[in-house]
């Protein structure tokens, strides 16, 4: 149950922002009481840390496995994209502002995640095209 009210918030975060969503919307969208949602998540702030890093591990661990089985530098780069344009279709400006003026801390510390590995993952894509030539 919690990993489906991590997926439904994370489409609600996504749709209409991080501001705009009361628990009550997210318990309605699940067709479940807000004591539902309380029973895995002491309040919003809670529950919107857990899923800015529910999204960090999904996305992170897609680019890994493309990474995995990918055959050369280039379709590499192409199937990340194409992978961050699905699991990201429907995020405007605004949730990311929203988070970032309304939850400081937790837009901090994604960005710090964020960085880490793409710079790791950057480097790794590099190192292998100088290895194929």
């Amino acid at each position: 149950m919690k990993d489906l009210i991590l997926e439904k918030t994370r489409e609600l975060f996504l749709t209409i922002g991080f501001k705009s969503i009361t628990m009550d919307n997210i318990a309605n969208a699940m067709g479940v009481s807000k004591k539902t949602i309380y029973n895995f998540f002491e309040n919003k702030t809670e529950l919107v840390k857990e899923v800015t890093n529910y999204m960090f591990v999904s996305i992170t661990g897609g680019i890994t496995e493309i990474k995995k089985t990918s055959d050369d530098p280039i379709s590499e780069l192409y199937d990340i994209n194409l992978f961050l344009i699905k699991y990201l279709k429907r995020e405007s400006v605004s949730p990311l502002y929203q988070l970032e003026k309304y939850y400081p801390k937790i837009h901090q510390n994604l960005n710090n995640k964020q960085f880490e590995f793409i710079t790791k993952s950057t480097k790794e894509s590099l190192d292998n095209g100088i290895k194929l030539g």
